[in-house]
Parts: structure tokens; C-alpha cells; sequence
């Protein structure tokens, strides 16, 4: 039964992910086409406007890079951590069915 939950779940997740790939790909063309029609309406005299302060701000490569290297540390810290309880939670588990079963063989016994 739990082959059978797991299987599920993973075919709901590849459903999930497909639907999420195809939605990024929609979008990533659409910013293509903007990016397109933005060149051609944006005089090149525009382009070449220097931002004071610009050169001391990250790349946009850089910033999503550091961005994405801070969620990849927090997740892999909650993995860690709900690992964690979870076996602290399976060995309660088992402490307390021991105890409950010995209790109730010695209920019975007493009986």
C-alpha cells in the first residue's frame, strides 16, 4: 500500500513539474518577443545612459546566484531538521507501543 501511495505521489510531483517547466518555457519566450520589441522602440542613445552607483551593485547572474545558494542552504538546513524529528518522533513511536504492549501483557497476566 505505502509502493502504492509513493508511486502516486511521484506521479502527482512529474505532473506538477512538467506543468511548471511548460508554464517557465511560455514564459521565458514571452520575455523574448518583449525583449525584441523593447530594442527596437528604445533609441540606442537611451542604452548608453550610465546609472551613478550602477557599477557597485551585483549582476543580475550574481544576485540570482546568491539568492539561490541562501534558499539552497535553508532547505538542505529543514531537510536536516525534519529528518531529525522524525526519527526522534519513529523511536518515541516504538518506545511507546513497546511500553503499551508489555502494559497490556501484564494486565492480561494479572487478570
Amino acid at each position: 500500500m505505502a509502493t502504492d501511495a509513493t508511486e502516486l505521489a511521484q506521479k502527482a510531483q512529474n505532473q506538477i513539474m512538467d506543468s511548471v517547466e511548460a508554464l517557465q518555457s511560455t514564459v521565458l519566450q514571452s520575455a523574448r518577443a518583449l525583449g525584441a520589441i523593447v530594442d527596437k522602440l528604445v533609441p540606442t542613445t537611451l542604452r548608453d545612459i550610465e546609472v551613478p552607483g550602477a557599477n557597485a551593485l551585483a549582476s543580475q547572474e550574481d544576485a540570482v546566484s546568491f539568492g539561490f545558494d541562501f534558499i539552497e542552504r535553508v532547505l538542505t538546513s529543514q531537510r536536516k531538521f525534519v529528518e531529525e524529528l522524525t526519527a526522534i518522533q519513529a523511536s518515541s513511536a516504538t518506545v511507546s507501543g513497546t511500553d503499551r504492549t508489555s502494559k497490556t501483557k501484564t494486565a492480561a497476566a494479572t487478570k
